[in-house]
């Protein structure tokens, strides 16, 4: 699954688009989910493009595990959509690089086990 696109601002450093993105980051919060930097995709798009992927392949497989590897915004937008949090919460996922999130599928819908586990990174990053 394919991270949020930035559109214009792909590969930016951060520090040169700062206010771009405080701004964009305050118009989500306030319910504009909708909105996307020119040439990327707002949380609204990536979530109801990736959200249906994922779904299909829970519905799809057989195995009793399945593991997805994904970015960050990605995982803040579809635990926010997929455990109703609403998608102007996001920002309130928490979310380390390399933390792993354990949910279980029922056939309909995501339950969470225990999320932004860090435990096996102890020792390697400050927790």
């Amino acid at each position: 699954l394919d991270e949020m696109s930035f559109g214009d601002y792909e590969g930016a450093y951060l520090e040169d688009i700062k206010d771009v993105i405080m701004d964009l980051q305050e118009r989500w919060e306030a319910g504009d989910v909708n909105y996307s930097i020119a040439g990327g995709e707002s949380p609204q798009e990536v979530y109801d493009r990736a959200a249906t992927k994922l779904v299909e392949v829970l519905q799809n497989s057989d195995e009793e595990y399945i593991a997805f590897y994904l970015h960050g915004r990605l995982i803040r937008i579809l635990l926010a959509g997929l455990l109703d949090f609403g998608l102007t919460n996001m920002q309130d996922i928490k979310h380390r690089n390399g933390s792993i999130n354990h949910l279980t599928w029922d056939g309909e819908k995501l339950t969470p086990v225990d999320l932004n586990i860090l435990t096996h990174l102890e020792g390697l990053i400050r927790i």
